[in-house]
């Protein structure tokens, strides 16, 4: 009871504040602890009530919770039958200890929460209220807030909020406040516990205290980013889907300052959740906000919550946010305007040191600040919408902009007001830069003086990072993070200068020295936003090239490789705008640009590669740009795009192609790249600029032919040819370019053709521009060299285009290229009369003297340049103006043509063009050519205007084309007549040709002509001794021996054939050795190089010491089988060009074969020779087959055979040619009857040698062989009738005997042995009625004649059955006559011949007569042994 009394006394003692601090100093704990164990309820009571009074006092809370007051308490707490006064008391206590930290730490420790748990399930109210304080205290350490919640404190919390004690409510909000502010996992158990539904409920209690509690804790439930919002909607949305909206905004129009300021952060926290948003504006929530920024309700912390949320809220699109947009933006500004002069004033050290409230007022001031930032963060999101930037605009925003952005920073500023005014002008920089997409605004900065202030924070923010990770929704839009100010400065500085005028201004400002030192930072985002704001100032020429002169090129080719997407793709920009620029081009090449753009092509990014191809595009206009880019595989890369979905991308690639293909070397990489098949696909694109470009690049790869089979494989043809008919100029060009470089192709043009083009490239040449005409016209030239397109060109009305064309002196490539097509035409035979019908002669002929423009009278290298290819174009055009015409002049019918149109003056004139025209005046000469080769007649007129000597200094040209057409001519002239070849000689041509036979130089064509032209010139005998006193025979020689060209030889021969006709240039012939040369031509060849060889030999045979060359150095062989060959029918035709009538053929090598026989058949050492080596064969087939009618040979062979039988030892040989015994002989007999006299002698005197022979006698005994021999001897050839009665003689004379009387009996017969063959050669004779032959020829006046008519009477006589007839036929006169003839001649004419034929035998004239007295006598002697006739030849009757 003591116990009791005494505690009474000091729990009443423990009421008063100063007696708890004493109480404890005195020591009082300790007992007190005690007697918390005693058994007595009244002492237990006491002692809980006292140290719940001592708990109240601040300063024993520690030393209480040190001291084992909380164990204890916990202690009672856990018996169950504890009294609930006590233990009422004892949550009071640790209530009072829990709000220290010591006692906060020590409950945790003794393990009270399960206790408070329990006290928070009390029916007791003031119990749950003292549990819910303490548990509100301890929730108040993070660290405490995992055990709480293990132990279960959360529902029955949770389940007080619903208490009707307000306390209670206030408490438990207080607690789960705590531990939702404590961290996510606080916060999720709350919420999961169902703590929203009735936290919501109390938004609505009436006690502000339980609001603003209510609303800390959604605050911090709102907060969450923790597990609970991925099986879910957010903790923000729960709350708005659980109805919390609604009373949120209410509360904004609360009288409770407090309330308003803790409703506006709610409402802002919740904004912070994107979905959120709309239902907040929905909900009506920013009238209220606009009154709480207006009104100042809650002060400027009211303000700033509600600032902060329409910032957020301002990130909301559509209508939802209409009210905002429309009603917000006028209050936002004014707001700015009323505050941005004190903006950053009231926040210095020294404000704070002097005012009363301290760092409250600070913090206040803070606020007022904030909410500047946050107004402005509103209308920076607002602005981002473009209808709203002119509602800005009109309201005023731009210069209160401006003016924070001039907000300077103090040097006695506190850090929360340095972070307030960066934060304000990062806000306000955006805002700017948005602002911007307006021109006025663009031009409203620069006229007030906002140009500077950004300057200056592009200059002096570059260290400065831009306000980070304050309050913030919007970080989609416009992210502050990693920022500096001077990056946003230079944001807002790129999009003022979007405005062109703008940009020389600023530039003066000194922007770009800025912008590029900028570009070197490590700043991703600055160097970003830099190379972006480079890019705008790179769009005028001017600002160009200050940026070129900054050295922008230098630092911004590096950032093309950035690892920043961003970087890159704006450096790409840059390059690409400052390469639209020629002269900017070699720099960029020079500092590599070109390997960051080739394989920024490649990127994924499709703007990105848009911008590197435009600018690819544009460098590929350089050459040396244009290397580098193959160089590093742009070719590739570029092929690749062609495909790109990105239509613009494709495009610029095309061009790029196109600029790269103009250098044919890139060519083959294109294709092999794969380009081909998609550039023909463009060509039927929709788009005319890739059409073009596409169309370009083939025709620059048409210009390959390597490239043709893919280009036709690929069908490239039908999508050309349909384009021919573009309206597009440069289209139509290129397409007709594209077919112009495949037609030069023999396999392109037949498949070119094929598609039908030539309407369509003959429609084009009627077109305005001249590149199309041109391409269309070297497209039809080329089409033309097809002989089946050239008649099409025709047929389809192409001449009349084409000729007026030609007359287009103004457009000299087009001119060259329609001449080159009438050129082509020309060569058909077919198309010559339509041309000439249409008038070609008359349009080409002014072309001859020259058809393109005259030259310009500028001065300068580029006029010079464009002067020259005037001339070279002009030079073309006359060449195929006069090829045209050389064409034209092979038509018979129009050579009167080219002569009436004045040509051949012109023609003649252009032989004298200087050697840049040299080629026209090719072309002249061959129209001179063709004329010349045409006729005669057009020889003499080129003569006539004074062509000889132009042509002949042609000779000495050193092209071998002029040389060798100039000698064609040459050639026809000195072939025409004599008169021209009088004038070649006359003008010094021996002397220009004879170099030209030099083996060692010039071509086999130009020994041929030359050797032509000797050959013709030749001819006249008056030059063969001038040309070889000239020394023609050597080189002529050179050529036979050292030339490979049968034509050469051919000509040569020809030239030393006509030579050696003369017989002074003979001595020369021999030493040149044309002998040994001619015999091996007609040893190796046939044909007229045979026949002319053997007529130099027949020429030279004349000649003693030739015929023994001749036969030894080999020449009867060749010789006698040429004759063979003829004979057989197996020698080849064969004639020689321009040959003046020398030329050889085979009857002219037959001939010349046996006229060569014949001379060589005079000398004694070629007779048997030619015997031996087979020359009787030919000889007899050439009798054999020799017509009734006579044969040009008959002379010549009568002499050969007559020689050749005059040698002993061919005797044989003689009587078996032609296969058969006497059928030489016999094949004789019948030039017995020739008309030729010479012929009648020799072929009797070769009977005369053959007839001695035994084969031979048969064959001429034959009657009809007789009867031709028998008239014979009565010719009236001096020579032939002794040569034919000499045959007689022979035939009736023995074979075996010489011609004596020896053989003769003495009574006047023949030996018995040949009695039988005699008289049979005798009867046939008799019988072949030679009788009266016989005897006239006694009274020849031929000495010779007598003779062998005396002998052959003799013979006859010898056989007495014949001695009558020859009496009756009237012999005896004669034989008297001559056997009474004195020995002295009284005959003058008869002395000579009879010395004649006794020198010819190696006798005297006397004893020949002495014989025919003998030989007379003899007949006479015979006949006179006739029985009965003894009288008739006594009395000469």
């Amino acid at each position: 009871k003591i116990q009791e009394e005494a505690c009474g006394a000091l729990r009443n003692l423990s009421i008063n504040g100063d007696n708890q601090l004493r109480l404890v100093q005195e020591g009082v704990l300790t007992a007190l602890v005690t007697l918390l164990q005693s058994h007595s309820a009244g002492v237990r009571e006491q002692t809980i009530f006292t140290l719940r009074n001592l708990s109240a006092h601040p300063e024993n809370k520690g030393f209480m919770a040190q001291n084992g007051v909380i164990s204890a308490v916990v202690g009672l707490l856990k018996i169950v039958t504890t009294e609930a006064a006590v233990k009422e008391q004892s949550a009071v206590i640790l209530r009072n200890l829990s709000s220290a930290t010591e006692g906060e730490s020590r409950i945790m420790k003794e393990g009270a929460v399960p206790q408070l748990v329990t006290l928070l399930r009390s029916q007791d109210d003031v119990i749950q209220e003292q549990a819910a304080v303490c548990i509100r205290n301890l929730a108040l350490r993070p660290t405490n807030v995992p055990s709480l919640i293990a132990e279960g404190c959360v529902p029955p919390l949770i389940v007080l909020l619903r208490s009707p004690q307000k306390k209670v409510r206030e408490h438990s909000c207080g607690a789960l406040h705590n531990l939702a502010a404590s961290g996510d996992t606080g916060r999720a158990r709350v919420a999961s516990e169902g703590a929203l539904p009735p936290l919501i409920s109390l938004l609505r209690d009436a006690n502000a205290r339980v609001q603003e509690q209510t609303i800390g804790a959604l605050i911090h439930l709102a907060a969450s980013t923790g597990a609970t919002a991925q099986d879910g909607p957010s903790i923000s949305v729960r709350v708005l889907q659980e109805g919390g909206l609604a009373p949120l905004v209410e509360l904004l129009e609360s009288s409770d300052s407090h309330v308003v300021t803790l409703a506006a952060a709610a409402l802002r926290v919740l904004s912070f959740t994107k979905d959120a948003r709309a239902s907040i504006v929905t909900q009506g929530a920013i009238p209220p906000l606009l009154r709480a920024l207006q009104s100042g309700v809650g002060g400027d912390r009211a303000r700033a919550h509600a600032a902060a949320t329409m910032r957020n809220l301002s990130t909301v699109e559509g209508s939802d946010s209409s009210f905002l947009y429309e009603q917000g933006i006028g209050p936002l500004v004014s707001y700015l305007h009323s505050n941005v002069q004190t903006f950053g004033s009231r926040g210095s050290a020294e404000a704070d040191a002097s005012s009363g409230e301290g760092g409250e007022d600070a913090a206040e001031k803070q606020a007022r600040d904030e909410v500047v930032v946050h107004v402005a963060g509103v209308l920076r999101n607002l602005s981002f919408r473009k209808d709203n930037v002119e509602r800005m605009t009109a309201d005023g925003v731009v210069r209160p902009i401006i003016d924070l952005l001039k907000t300077a920073s103090r040097s006695d500023a506190t850090a929360g007001t340095e972070k307030s005014r960066v934060q304000a002008q990062c806000e306000c920089l955006i805002l700017l830069k948005n602002l911007c997409s307006s021109s006025e605004v663009q031009a409203q900065i620069l006229a007030e003086g906002g140009v500077m202030p950004i300057v200056k924070l592009m200059r002096e923010g570059q260290n400065v990072p831009a306000a980070a990770n304050f309050d913030r929704a919007d970080s989609g839009k416009g992210a502050l993070d990693t920022l500096t100010v001077s990056t946003l400065a230079v944001a807002a500085m790129r999009n003022i200068a979007l405005l062109p005028q703008n940009r020389l201004p600023l530039a003066e400002f000194g922007v770009l020295p800025i912008l590029v030192g900028i570009l070197q930072q490590d700043n991703y985002k600055a160097q970003e936003q830099a190379s972006s704001a480079i890019h705008v100032f790179s769009r005028d020429s001017q600002t160009r090239t200050l940026v070129m002169q900054e050295g922008a090129v230098q630092v911004l080719v590096p950032l093309l490789s950035s690892e920043v997407h961003r970087i890159r793709s704006e450096a790409v920009s840059v390059v690409r705008a400052l390469s639209a620029d020629e002269e900017n081009i070699p720099a960029l090449t020079r500092e590599g640009a070109v390997k960051y753009l080739v394989k920024a092509l490649t990127d994924s990014d499709t703007h990105l590669v848009l911008q590197t191809a435009t600018a690819v595009r544009n460098l590929s206009v350089r050459e040396e740009a244009k290397r580098t880019l193959v160089a590093e595989g742009a070719v590739s890369a570029l092929s690749l795009l062609l495909s790109s979905e990105d239509a613009d991308a494709a495009l610029q690639a095309a061009i790029a192609l196109r600029n790269i293909s103009s250098d044919v070397s890139n060519l083959p990489k294109i294709i092999a790249d794969g380009a081909l098949a998609k550039l023909i696909h463009m060509l039927e694109s929709p788009r005319e600029a890739m059409v073009e470009a596409a169309a370009v690049t083939l025709c620059n790869a048409c210009s390959l032919e390597e490239n043709e089979a893919s280009l036709l494989s690929e069908g490239a043809l039908a999508p050309l040819c349909a384009l021919l008919r573009s309206p597009n100029p440069v289209v139509a060009e290129a397409s007709a370019g594209a077919l112009r470089n495949l037609t030069a192709s023999s396999t392109a043009r037949v498949a070119v053709a094929k598609e039908g083009v030539i309407p369509s490239l003959l429609a084009l040449l009627r077109s305005p521009h001249e590149r199309a005409v041109t391409q269309a016209a070297t497209a039809l030239r080329n089409l033309s060299i097809d002989g089946n397109s050239d008649g099409r060109i025709v047929s389809e009305g192409g001449i009349s285009p084409l000729l007026a064309v030609l007359k287009n002196h103004a457009w000299p490539e087009a001119q060259a290229a329609a001449a080159a097509t009438i050129r082509n035409l020309s060569v058909s035979a077919e198309n010559k009369p339509k041309l000439q019908a249409k008038g070609a002669l008359a349009a080409l002929m002014p072309l001859l003297r020259g058809g393109a423009a005259p030259p310009s009278s500028g001065g300068d290298a580029a006029s010079r340049q464009e002067d020259e290819r005037v001339q070279m174009i002009t030079a073309e055009i006359q060449e195929h103006a006069s090829v045209a015409v050389r064409n034209l002049s092979l038509d018979s019918a129009q050579e009167d043509k080219v002569v009436e149109e004045g040509g051949l003056p012109s023609l003649i004139a252009m032989l004298k063009l200087e050697k840049s025209a040299e080629k026209s005046a090719e072309q002249a000469l061959v129209v001179l050519r063709n004329l010349s080769l045409t006729s005669a007649g057009n020889c003499k007129r080129i003569a006539a205007e004074g062509g000889v000597r132009p042509v002949l200094s042609l000779l000495q040209s050193t092209k071998e084309e002029l040389k060798e057409h100039a000698l064609v001519i040459v050639v026809a002239m000195a072939e025409a007549t004599p008169d021209i070849r009088s004038q070649i000689v006359a003008e010094g041509g021996i002397k220009l040709i004879l170099p030209l036979l030099t083996v060692s130089e010039g071509s086999s064509r130009i020994h041929e002509l030359s050797a032509a032209c000797l050959r013709n010139l030749a001819v006249e005998r008056a030059f063969q001794s001038a040309l070889a006193s000239a020394g023609a025979i050597t080189p002529l020689v050179d050529l036979v021996n050292n030339s490979k060209a049968g034509e050469v030889i051919d000509q040569a021969v020809g030239a030393l054939r006509n030579l050696t006709l003369h017989t002074e240039n003979e001595t020369l012939a021999l030493q040149a050795g044309v002998i040994p040369a001619a015999i091996q031509l007609a040893r190796s060849f046939g044909g007229s190089v045979q026949a002319n060889a053997i007529a130099c030999l027949r020429n030279l045979s004349v000649k003693e010491e030739a015929k023994l060359k001749i036969v030894q150095g080999g020449g009867l062989a060749p010789t006698i089988e040429a004759l063979r060959l003829h004979v057989t029918g197996k020698a080849s035709e064969s004639g020689s060009s321009g040959s003046g009538g020398s030329a050889g053929g085979v009857s002219d090598t037959a001939e010349n074969t046996i006229v060569t026989l014949r001379n060589l058949s005079s000398h004694e050492y070629c007779q048997g020779r030619m015997v031996a080596e087979g020359a009787l064969e030919p000889l007899f087939e050439i009798l054999r087959a020799r017509p009734a009618s006579g044969s040009p040979y008959d002379g010549h062979l009568s002499l050969i055979l007559r020689n050749l039988s005059a040698v002993k030892g061919n005797e044989e040989r003689l009587a078996s040619a032609g296969g058969s015994p006497g059928a030489l002989a016999k094949a004789l007999v019948p030039l017995l009857q020739s008309r030729d006299k010479f012929c009648q002698t020799h072929a009797a005197a070769t009977l005369r040698n053959l007839s001695s022979l035994r084969d031979c006698r048969v064959a001429l005994l034959a009657r009809e062989t007789l009867d031709i021999l028998v008239r014979a001897c009565s010719s009236a050839a001096d020579e032939t009738q002794p040569q034919a009665l000499a045959v007689l003689r022979n035939l009736t004379t023995p074979v075996s005997s010489p011609e004596s009387s020896t053989a003769v009996a003495a009574d006047g017969s023949f030996a018995a042995e040949k009695e039988g063959e005699v008289s049979r050669a005798v009867t046939s004779v008799i019988e072949a009625g030679a009788l009266p032959s016989i005897v006239g020829a006694l009274y020849a006046p031929s000495a010779s004649a007598r003779k062998e008519a005396l002998c052959t009477m003799r013979n006859l006589s010898l056989h007495s059955a014949h001695r009558r007839g020859i009496i009756e036929e009237g012999a005896i006169p004669p034989l008297w006559t001559i056997a009474s003839a004195t020995l002295v001649d009284t005959n003058e004419d008869e002395k000579k011949q009879r010395e004649s034929e006794a020198a010819g035998k190696g006798r005297s004239h006397t004893s020949g007569m002495v014989e025919d007295v003998a030989c007379a006598l003899t007949v006479l002697r015979n006949l006179s042994l006739t029985s009965g006739q003894e009288v008739r030849v006594a009395t000469n009757e």
